[in-house]
């Protein structure tokens, strides 16, 4: 049977830090054993204000950086409608995950968006659709790469969301097929 296994996961931010204010969120269900299987997306805008209401973090530093970034995906980032509240953000993506009996969750390392999101659901008092041993890294696979197999995969624009995802989900088919765990 096929069905979605896996969910990856990616944010922008405006700040490096564990607490940083969460400005959007993309996630594209799919199975990293079959590339065929057609995924689905959701991406989530949300209101800044409703972040720096619960004190999650903000650097010029980042902000800096952002405003060097191309002018398009820093529109899309900051100013795409609709926008929502960061609770229900968060509540959105576990409502997509939890519809879609999801094995791991992908993230372009552990060590940042899943810890900025599990920060943002405890200071909303919500609990994350995950559990820390579905969590899955797409970094260490690319790190698998050769260069010339990076070069070759196909990529979008980064440092946006949804295409973010997509760019990792690339890397992550091309890699499973080069070692031979899919066909």
């Amino acid at each position: 049977m096929k069905d979605y296994k896996d969910v990856m996961i990616d944010i922008e931010t405006t700040s490096t830090k564990y607490n940083a204010c969460i400005v959007s969120i993309g996630v594209i269900a799919f199975n990293v054993y079959d590339t065929k299987l057609k995924q689905k997306e959701l991406e989530i805008f949300v209101n800044k204000e409703s972040c720096d209401r619960l004190d999650l973090h903000t650097s010029e530093e980042t902000m800096q950086w952002w405003s060097s970034q191309d002018e398009n995906v820093r529109k899309k980032i900051f100013e795409s409608q609709p926008r929502f509240d960061i609770k229900e953000a968060l509540i959105k993506l576990s409502d997509f995950c939890q519809s879609l009996n999801v094995r791991r969750y992908w993230c372009q390392g552990i060590n940042f968006d899943p810890i900025v999101l599990e920060n943002a659901y405890e200071k909303c008092g919500l609990t994350p659709p995950w559990k820390f041993f579905q969590l899955r890294d797409s970094r260490t696979v690319k790190q698998m790469l050769t260069l010339k197999d990076i070069d070759s995969i196909p990529k979008n624009n980064c440092h946006d969301s949804i295409e973010d995802c997509r760019n990792q989900i690339n890397i992550l088919h091309f890699a499973y097929k080069k070692f031979k765990l899919i066909n």
